[in-house]
C-alpha cells in the first residue's frame, strides 16, 4: 500500500513538473518575442543598408524619433560618386518607411577617405532637421541650400569645402556650430537668416574671399574668431540683438571700413579682442588691428528702429494742389526722423450732378520703400446745374407729359398730349396719347341734368344727325373678316335704331 501510494505520487509530481516546464517554457518564448520587438524598435547601433540607383545608403534608425540618421554611402561598384546627389526622404526598416531626419557624423566621408571628393551637388530634403558633425566635411560641394527643416548645423559640417561659393540658408536654422564653415575659400558672401541665434566659434574662420557678411536679427551671440582671418571681409552688418562678441571675432580683417549697427547698439561690447576700436575722439570711428599690427580706419553706419509711419495731407491754396508729407520716428532716439514729401496726382472719380458735388481721388506714391501709397477722397467739383439725369420712361398728368429729372425733378420735353380714339368700352370712349401712351376715357351717353337726372339721348333732328356722323367718322368700319370693332358697331346700330324709333314715335304723337 506504501509503495503504491509513493508512486501514485510519484506520477502526480512528474505530471506536474511537466506542466511548470510548459509554462516556463511558453513565458520564456513570450520574453523573446518581446525581446525581439524591442531590439527592432531600438536597433539605434545597428546600420541598415539600401540601395537607391547606384548608391548603397548606410543608415541608422533613431528610436527617439522613429526616424531615419544618414550614416554613409558608397558606389555600388566600388566606384567614385561623382556629381549630383540627392538623399532620400524615406527609407525602409521590415518594409516600412521611415523619414530621413539627420544626415549623421562625417556621412560623406569613410575613415580618411573622402567618399564625397567627386560630389559637387547635394539635395537635403525637407526632412532633414539635423546635418551633423563634418557631414560634408572635405567634399567638393559648389554651393548649398539647406532646406527649410533644418533647426542645427554642427561643428565642421563644411569645413574645408574650398569650392563652396554659395550658401542658401533657410530662416529656420538656430545654430551654426563652430568651424561649421572654416576655410571654405570660395565664399565670397554671407547672410545669415533672422531665425539663427548663435554663431560659434571659428564658424567662417579662414574664409579668406568673404567680403560681406550680415548678422541676423535674431543672433545674440558672435563666437570667439568667428569671423578671424577673413581678410577681404570689407563690410559688416550686426543686429540690435547681439548682446556677445567674442575673443578675436574679427581678428586680421584688414579691409573692414564700414561696420553697421543700430543707433542704440552698446559699443562697448567691441574691445581690443575684437581687433575693432572705438575711436575716442570721435566715436563714429574705428581702427582694425591685425597680426602685423596694421592700423585701418573705418566709419560706422547706423540703422534705426523706426515705428509706423504717419501721414499728413494740406491743401496750398496758392498751388492750388493737394501735398501729402509721410514721417517715421526712431524709436531708439525719438528726436530722429525720416520725411518724404509724396508726388501727388489726382483723378476724378465721381462726377458733379445737378444737386451734388463731383469727386476727385489724390494718390500719394513715395519713392522710399518704407513709405507706403496713400490716397484721399475730396469733395471739390462745383455742382453743374445742367447735369440732369433724365428718366426715360415719360411722366404725365391729366394735360400733358414730360421728362422729368431723377435727381432734382426737373421737367424737360413738357407738352401737351396728343388723345387719339381708339375704341368704346363698356359706354365709354377710350383715347391714348400717342406720344407718352397716356390713357383716358369718356362717357359715351350726355352728361346727367341739373336735377340729376339723365338727359335724354333724343337732341334736335339736326343735332342728332351732326353727332351721329362725327362719332361714325371716328370709328374704323370693319372690313370682312375684321372683328375687332365689331362690337362697337353693334352699339352704334342699336343706338341707331333706337333714336330712329322715339323720332318716329315723337312724329307720330304729334299728328
Amino acid at each position: 500500500m506504501v509503495e503504491k501510494h509513493l508512486k501514485i505520487n510519484k506520477l502526480k509530481w512528474q505530471k506536474t513538473r511537466k506542466t511548470r516546464n510548459v509554462l516556463l517554457m511558453l513565458v520564456t518564448m513570450l520574453f523573446m518575442l518581446l525581446a525581439g520587438i524591442k531590439t527592432t524598435s531600438l536597433a539605434a547601433e545597428h546600420t541598415y543598408e539600401y540601395i537607391v540607383g547606384n548608391i548603397v545608403w548606410e543608415y541608422n534608425f533613431l528610436s527617439d524619433t522613429n526616424s531615419i540618421e544618414i550614416a554613409s554611402l558608397h558606389d555600388k561598384n566600388h566606384g567614385d560618386i561623382v556629381g549630383s546627389v540627392i538623399i532620400p526622404n524615406t527609407l525602409p526598416i521590415n518594409n516600412i518607411e521611415y523619414p530621413v531626419t539627420s544626415i549623421g557624423t562625417a556621412a560623406f566621408k569613410q575613415g580618411t577617405i573622402t567618399l564625397g571628393t567627386n560630389i559637387t551637388s547635394v539635395t537635403i530634403p525637407e526632412t532633414v532637421t539635423t546635418i551633423g558633425d563634418r557631414a560634408f566635411n572635405g567634399t567638393n560641394l559648389t554651393s548649398i541650400t539647406i532646406p527649410n527643416s533644418v533647426t542645427y548645423i554642427g561643428n565642421s559640417a563644411f569645413r574645408d569645402c574650398k569650392d563652396l561659393a554659395s550658401v542658401n540658408m533657410s530662416n529656420s536654422v538656430e545654430t551654426i556650430g563652430s568651424y561649421a564653415f572654416m576655410d571654405c575659400k570660395g565664399l565670397t558672401s554671407i547672410a545669415l537668416p533672422d531665425s539663427i541665434r548663435t554663431v560659434d566659434s571659428y564658424a567662417f574662420y579662414r574664409c579668406s574671399e568673404l567680403t560681406s557678411a550680415t548678422i541676423g536679427k535674431s543672433i545674440s551671440t558672435i563666437g570667439a574668431q568667428a569671423f578671424r582671418d577673413c581678410s577681404k571681409l570689407g563690410s559688416v552688418v550686426i543686429s540690435n540683438n547681439v548682446v556677445s562678441i567674442g575673443s578675436y571675432a574679427f581678428w586680421n580683417c584688414r579691409k573692414i571700413t564700414s561696420i553697421t549697427i543700430p543707433c542704440d547698439f552698446d559699443k562697448n561690447q567691441f574691445s581690443n579682442n575684437t581687433c575693432v576700436i572705438v575711436d575716442s575722439e570721435n566715436p563714429d570711428k574705428f581702427t582694425i588691428n591685425g597680426n602685423s599690427g596694421e592700423v585701418l580706419v573705418g566709419t560706422f553706419s547706423y540703422t534705426h528702429i523706426y515705428g509706423d509711419p504717419t501721414y499728413t495731407w494740406s491743401y496750398d491754396e496758392t498751388a492750388n494742389e493737394w501735398n501729402c508729407l509721410a514721417k517715421r520716428t526712431c524709436a531708439a532716439k525719438g528726436d530722429l526722423t525720416e520725411t518724404e514729401d509724396a508726388t501727388v496726382t489726382g483723378n476724378v472719380t465721381k462726377k458733379p450732378t445737378c444737386v451734388s458735388m463731383g469727386e476727385t481721388t489724390y494718390t500719394a506714391i513715395f519713392t522710399n520703400p518704407y513709405f507706403s501709397t496713400q490716397t484721399k477722397v475730396v469733395e471739390d467739383i462745383a455742382i453743374d446745374p445742367n447735369a440732369h439725369d433724365w428718366e426715360l420712361a415719360w411722366s404725365s398728368n391729366k394735360d400733358s407729359h414730360w421728362h422729368e429729372c431723377a435727381l432734382c425733378g426737373a421737367k424737360a420735353d413738357q407738352a401737351a398730349h396728343d388723345w387719339v380714339k381708339i375704341g368704346i368700352i363698356s359706354k365709354k370712349i377710350k383715347y391714348k396719347c400717342n406720344v407718352c401712351g397716356a390713357e383716358k376715357t369718356e362717357d359715351l351717353l350726355p352728361p346727367p341734368d341739373d336735377d340729376g337726372k339723365s338727359q335724354k339721348l333724343i337732341p334736335t333732328d339736326d343735332e342728332t344727325h351732326n353727332q351721329l356722323t362725327e362719332f361714325l367718322h371716328t370709328l374704323k368700319i370693319p372690313e370682312t373678316g375684321d372683328y375687332a370693332n365689331l362690337s362697337s358697331l353693334l352699339i352704334v346700330a342699336f343706338s341707331s335704331f333706337g333714336g330712329a324709333w322715339m323720332l318716329y314715335k315723337k312724329g307720330k304723337n304729334k299728328k
